[in-house]
């Protein structure tokens, strides 16, 4: 994600996260069961990010309605509530659900150091920070619309990054991983300080992990895969190997 960094984060009454509150660093790694909340915790930003762009709506049918992202259902819980700070702003929001399948925006409110700004009346189906009522907040708004979020939670043999990709796909991180090698490629020949940090948290859920062998697909260098070595130098792994394991 890019943006300003988020510092805490609460979450209340969103999937398996029943009341969550979190303190966060510039690299942050969840570990944990299957189960326990960890894509659910990612999804978060996604709302967000997505309410942030006058999408929630949209987001909101794609996942199957209110009583999909309600924790146990709309008949257990009956809002979400989000709160999150930075060194730069706080933000906060309540969404109750509608009987129509949506969500309102129950409060809504925006803290800059001792300016607060609590948006217009209850009731609406998109965010006010995308609105002229968030006018002279615009860089806190766009921060979050900022957010792109990438989960890579298909580890099948036919998931995306297992998949042969164009060398060239490296501009940005697609959210499904899908050029995850291209953009791999293009970090460790560019910037390989950022490929040395990746390197190292990989390393540290998968303590036999030592790198990514990256290269041009020996008959066709317009395509690349995503394999690994371990440790102790064996031959290349396509990816997901062992590594969806950890």
């Amino acid at each position: 994600m890019t943006g300003t960094c988020i510092d805490t984060i609460r979450i209340q009454g969103f999937k398996s996260l029943e009341n969550c509150t979190l303190s966060l660093g510039r690299i942050n790694i969840v570990l944990g069961p299957n189960g326990v909340g960890k894509s659910s915790f990612l999804q978060v930003f996604s709302l967000l990010q997505q309410a942030a762009s006058k999408r929630l709506q949209l987001f909101l049918s794609k996942q199957g309605g209110p009583n999909a992202l309600l924790c146990y259902g709309g008949k257990k819980t009956s809002q979400l509530a989000f709160s999150l700070s930075s060194s730069a702003f706080s933000y906060s929001c309540i969404l109750e659900p509608t009987l129509d399948g949506r969500f309102v925006f129950r409060q809504e409110n925006l803290v800059s150091g001792a300016q607060r700004l609590d948006f217009k009346d209850p009731g609406y189906f998109e965010s006010a920070l995308c609105s002229d009522a968030c006018a002279g907040y615009e860089h806190m708004a766009s921060s979050i619309r900022s957010w792109r979020p990438a989960h890579f939670n298909d580890t099948s043999d036919f998931s995306p990054i297992k998949q042969r990709q164009s060398i060239s796909d490296n501009l940005s991180l697609r959210h499904d991983g899908s050029n995850i090698a291209p953009v791999l490629f293009r970090l460790k020949m560019e910037f390989p300080d950022y490929y040395a940090r990746i390197v190292r948290m990989v390393h540290l859920i998968a303590p036999f992990f030592k790198d990514f062998l990256l290269r041009p697909c020996p008959e066709n260098h317009s395509q690349i895969e995503l394999e690994w070595i371990d440790k102790e130098g064996q031959l290349p792994r396509p990816e997901g190997r062992g590594l969806n394991k950890a």
